[in-house]
């Protein structure tokens, strides 16, 4: 079977602490949404989201169907060259140091990667320029919105703890 993962992420105050950020993702099976799913935490980083949400999909297609073709969709440039250029290979390698010798960013979930369970896995550049893209993009913001709201009652996003 073939499976395509359409995933975002993002976060409002990006670097700020307690900065709110949602993910998401679309899987479709031969052409067919099979599920969708998204999430949020607060105090988190753009990349962190976007990681989380090709983690999460990724784990999902694996319990489905461990030996399936998977072609994966971002507009997360860090996501996308992290494995066109193996960059998580060499981080891993070099004991999760980047190529200055500083630890590399999202060393838990780079550890995490299970793609190459996949016998086929094509990871693709993808703007948010048709459906099933604002459809996750959609979602992701449906997340950020509830988040905010809830972490502005509770005073978090005016610096309160």
């Amino acid at each position: 079977m073939r499976y395509e993962i359409y995933t975002d992420g993002a976060t409002s105050g990006n670097g700020k602490a307690n900065a709110p950020g949602g993910w998401a993702y679309v899987i479709l099976r031969d052409g067919h949404l099979i599920s969708q799913n998204s999430g949020a935490e607060v105090g988190t980083t753009n990349q962190r989201m976007e990681l989380t949400a090709a983690l999460r999909a990724c784990e999902e297609v694996e319990q489905m169907d461990g030996f399936a073709s998977v072609k994966l969709y971002s507009d997360s440039a860090y996501l996308i060259n992290c494995f066109k250029q193996n960059w998580w290979k060499s981080w891993r390698a070099n004991g999760w140091k980047n190529s200055k010798k500083e630890p590399a960013k999202n060393e838990k979930f780079w550890k995490r990667v299970k793609f190459k369970i996949f016998p086929i896995f094509v990871i693709e550049h993808r703007l948010g320029n048709n459906c099933i893209k604002v459809l996750t993009i959609k979602i992701c913001l449906n997340h950020l919105r509830v988040l905010r709201h809830k972490s502005c009652q509770s005073g978090l996003l005016r610096g309160e703890v």
